[in-house]
């Protein structure tokens, strides 16, 4: 069963938690991954030395082989990973469009769904205003 991610810490600190929680070292870890133990430490702090940005830039499917190994959620893990930010040009349409047009509900249940959708959208404005669903960036590393 997967765990619960804690949306208010960064991917890092996440997969620093469940090593700590399954008491699995960061070579322990890297083994069972496949990656060395200075890309683990990376992952943890956030940090890719060498870069540019220094921003770590996971690829989808290293979030997805980190997140099966600790049970995280995949769709979860890869937002707090910043591998799938939200675009609200072409979300907000779609939203809008089960909101109010869509011609397959009845009237009834669009008034039943348009409160879960209006707060879905304003969280994703929410999180969107305030970087949550950008790439996470490093504390220390502004």
């Amino acid at each position: 069963m997967p765990i619960k991610l804690d949306t208010e810490k960064s991917f890092g600190e996440n997969v620093r938690l469940a090593l700590l929680d399954r008491g699995w070292s960061n070579a322990q870890f890297s083994r069972r991954v496949g990656i060395s133990t200075t890309m683990i430490g990376n992952i943890i702090r956030g940090l890719s030395p060498g870069t540019k940005s220094g921003e770590l830039n996971l690829k989808p499917e290293m979030v997805d082989k980190i997140s099966s190994l600790l049970e995280f959620p995949p769709a979860e893990a890869r937002l707090l990973a910043g591998c799938n930010p939200v675009d609200l040009a072409k979300i907000e349409p779609y939203l809008a469009t089960l909101m109010y047009e869509h011609s397959d509900l009845e009237e009834k249940d669009k008034d039943e769904l348009r409160p879960t959708l209006e707060m879905m959208l304003a969280e994703i404005r929410r999180r969107n205003a305030t970087g949550e669903l950008r790439r996470q960036k490093n504390p220390q590393n502004p």
